[in-house]
Order: C-alpha cells, then sequence, then structure tokens
C-alpha cells in the first residue's frame, strides 16, 4: 500500500480533509514488543521515535510490523496519555495493551489533535484490545472519544478495563463494508455521552458487562440500518444512564432500566424485543411506536408516553399479560395498542395493564386504546366476539357481555319476572 494512498484511506476512516494532522506533533512506536516507559530512566529502545515518552495532546500512531503480527505494548507509567491514537501497518494486526498497574498506569485520553479524539484502527481485519484502564478527560474534542475501525474486514475494539472520567464515546464505520464490533466489558463509570451515530456499515456495541453503560446516556442518532447497532449481549438487567436519539433499539429480550443518572431525555425510536424499566429522578419521554412485549416497570422519577408514542400489550389467558407496573409516575399521552390474538374469551376474564393500586397515573386528553371506541367516560371497548373493555379508573382490560347479550339478558330477567307474577 502507498503511503499516497494509505493517507487517503486514513483520512476517509477520519472523514477529515487531507493534511489536516500535523506529522510534527506525531510520537510513533516503531518497535514491537515492549513497555511504555520513561526512556531516559531504562536501558533500550522502548518503541518510541523520540524521547522522553510521549504525554498530553499529542497524536500517536503505532505501527505493526508485519501482517498479522501482534504487538504487546505494557504501561509501566503513572502519566500515560493520549489525544490521538491511530494504529496503522498492515492487515490483520492485533494490538495488545497492558499495564503493570491497573489502579496507578491508567492509559489517560484527553485534549484533540486537529479538532478530533481519536482511538481506532485503519487496515483491514485489524484489532486492539485494551487491558488497562481508560479515563476520559475533560478536553476531549466534542466531549467524546472517537472509537473507529479499518477500512474493511472483521475490525474490533475491545476494551476490557473499567473507563472512567467526564468525557464520552462515539463512533462511526468507515464504510458499508465494515464489519467489526466495539466491545465494552466492564462495569464503566463514565459520565458522558455514548454517541451511536453509524449510518453505514454493519458494526456494533457489543455491552458484555450489565452496568457497561450506566453512567451514560446512550444517544442512537436517527438512521436506521441492518447493523451497527448497540448490542445488549451480558445476561441479567442492564443499566444505562439513559436514552436518546430516534433510532430502533432492540433489547435483545433483556430487562434494560434506563434514567440511571437522573437526567431527562426524549426517545423517538421504536424499542423491541425485551422489557423495559425507568429508574432515576429524571423523566424518560417515548414517542415512538414499541413493540417489545415485556413488562415497564417505572421504579423512580417519570415515564411520559408522548402524543404520537405507543405500547404494545400481549393479551392471553386470563391474567397473562405484561403490564405497566411500578411505584413512580406515569403520564399516558399517547396509545395503548392490545394485541388480542390469543386472549381468553370467557366472560369476566380480566388483565391488569396499569398497576392503578401503585403507579401515579395520569390520562391525558390525547390518550387513546389503538381500535377501541372511545365511550366518553373512561371505558373504551371493542367487540371481536366477545367485547374487550379498558377502564382508566381500575387501569383493568375485561371481558364483557356483548351489547345484543345485554339486550337479551334483560329480556329474559324480565320474561322470568313477569312469568313469576302470574302464576301466583
Amino acid at each position: 500500500m502507498s503511503s499516497m494512498w494509505q493517507a487517503a484511506l486514513v483520512a476517509g476512516v477520519m472523514g477529515l480533509a487531507a493534511g489536516a494532522r500535523v506529522e510534527g506533533a506525531t510520537y510513533a512506536w516503531t518497535g514491537g514488543d515492549g513497555n511504555w516507559s520513561d526512556i531516559a530512566a531504562v536501558t533500550g529502545d522502548q518503541g518510541w521515535d523520540t524521547s522522553p515518552y510521549p504525554t498530553g495532546s499529542t497524536a500517536h500512531r503505532w505501527t505493526q510490523g508485519a501482517p498479522g503480527a501482534t504487538v504487546t505494548i505494557t504501561i509501566d507509567v503513572s502519566d500515560a496519555q493520549l489525544a490521538d491514537m491511530l494504529i496503522t501497518g498492515f492487515d490483520a494486526g492485533h494490538f495488545v495493551i497492558n499495564t503493570t498497574d491497573a489502579v496507578n498506569n491508567k492509559l489517560t485520553m484527553n485534549g484533540n489533535v486537529g479538532g478530533r479524539s481519536f482511538f481506532g484502527v485503519t487496515y483491514n481485519d485489524q484489532s486492539v484490545t485494551v487491558n488497562t484502564p481508560l479515563v476520559l478527560g475533560a478536553s476531549l474534542a466534542n466531549g467524546r472519544l472517537a472509537l473507529s475501525g479499518g477500512w474493511t474486514g472483521s475490525t474490533k475494539v475491545f476494551l476490557e478495563q473499567e473507563i472512567s472520567g467526564v468525557g464520552g464515546i462515539a463512533f462511526r464505520a468507515a464504510t458499508t463494508a465494515y464489519l467489526g464490533n466495539v466491545r465494552l466489558s466492564a462495569a464503566n463509570t463514565f459520565t458522558g455521552d455514548t454517541t451511536w451515530l453509524s449510518s453505514i456499515g454493519v458494526g456494533g456495541l457489543e455491552l458484555y458487562n450489565t452496568h457497561a453503560l450506566q453512567n451514560s446516556t446512550l444517544n442512537v442518532g436517527a438512521t436506521n440500518q441492518v447493523g451497527g447497532r448497540v448490542q445488549f449481549i451480558a445476561a441479567g438487567t442492564h443499566v444505562v444512564g439513559g436514552l436518546t436519539g430516534s433510532r430502533d433499539v432492540d433489547l435483545d429480550g433483556k430487562t434494560v432500566q434506563f434514567g440511571n443518572n437522573d437526567a431527562s431525555t426524549t426517545y423517538s425510536g421504536a424499542i423491541t424485543n425485551g422489557a423495559l424499566g425507568k429508574i432515576g429522578t429524571g423523566t424518560l419521554t417515548l414517542s415512538g411506536a414499541s413493540s417489545y412485549t415485556g413488562d415497564t416497570t417505572v421504579d423512580d422519577g417519570t415515564l411520559t408516553l408522548a402524543e404520537g408514542g405507543e405500547l404494545l400489550f400481549k393479551i392471553e389467558g386470563d391474567g397473562v399479560n405484561n403490564a405497566l407496573l411500578g411505584t413512580g409516575t406515569l403520564n399516558l399521552d399517547g396509545a395503548l395498542r392490545f394485541d388480542l390474538t390469543a386472549a381468553s374469551q370467557t366472560f369476566g376474564d380480566s388483565w391488569m395493564i396499569v398497576d392503578h393500586a401503585a403507579l401515579t397515573e395520569t390520562y391525558g386528553a390525547t390518550f387513546a386504546i389503538a381500535d377501541f371506541t372511545d365511550q366518553g367516560d373512561g371505558t373504551w371497548t371493542k367487540t371481536v366476539n366477545p367485547t374487550y373493555e379498558f377502564d382508566q379508573a381500575t387501569g383493568y382490560l375485561t371481558v364483557i357481555p356483548e351489547p345484543g347479550s345485554l339486550l337479551l339478558l334483560g329480556l329474559g330477567s324480565l320474561a322470568l319476572a313477569l312469568r313469576r307474577r302470574f302464576v301466583k
């Protein structure tokens, strides 16, 4: 690969004009395996092209020595800092960043070079595994560390240890051929946003820890695509700082609790395949048409179903359904939709849809039950043999006699009463 084509490739990945990088400010790792040490204090070549070892708001270019090679760098200093880390070299290479002290020798990502703070790889099928804790500083460009992958192939970034600090993370694939993923494996504590705006490629954000985004608001952007989605992989209940954006979110069959950072956010996409929890003191506003059929539990704060928003409830045998539960505040300005495909048809069967006794709920002027008729008294009905009625006052959906059946029942009672009168 020519140096000119390589420069164009890097510019494409970065989304920057050619020449934006100031090469004089770039430190280069030119060796193979080695320690990130104070070159003045130890004997031998530590792999850097300059002395002393790089710290602060500088760019870094690390190059592997041969196709498919693995390079391991071990941090054994307490002030290891990067602003911009770019791994180049050859296809199918793998970088491993270790530390001799996970408490004191962390890797700090701070500052920016050429208006960006970048961490990633640029060649096909390259990957990097970071086995040292990361600290995201306040001086990152746009407040976030940009994670990205190579031009094509299964390029991956594995962040195995805790990510802390006030910064956030972001991601954007380079091309539609990008197949790589970014993996978060620890219970991270960073408080900046996680901005997942990829509109091309099929890479994704893999959450291998239920608390990987526990203090971060997840911004899923606006563009739907086949891949590139957030994947809730770890077993158990996931905790996320907040949710915003308009791109659809698949919960992968998990229960995901949003709102842990107490922020108030609005999400306008559709949530599928799982159960939703609202925690924290803020307000989560849902304005999209979601189709998940797990429970929605408002443990704390406020959940608002906005006008135009929709929640789906799958109705089955007597009392078998998903529901709105919890002890928080619930504002219903959108629509509830009942899937009656497998619903019982036995008179008197009922389903608690809204836990009226525990929740503090409000039905707004734009509230509706999809495909039901508003009776004007807080009840909604639909006749599909039998008739189903939802009552806002109780939060229950119930099978009631059809209007014709009520008339026949009334006439039958009257005839019985007259018969008894005349046989006396």
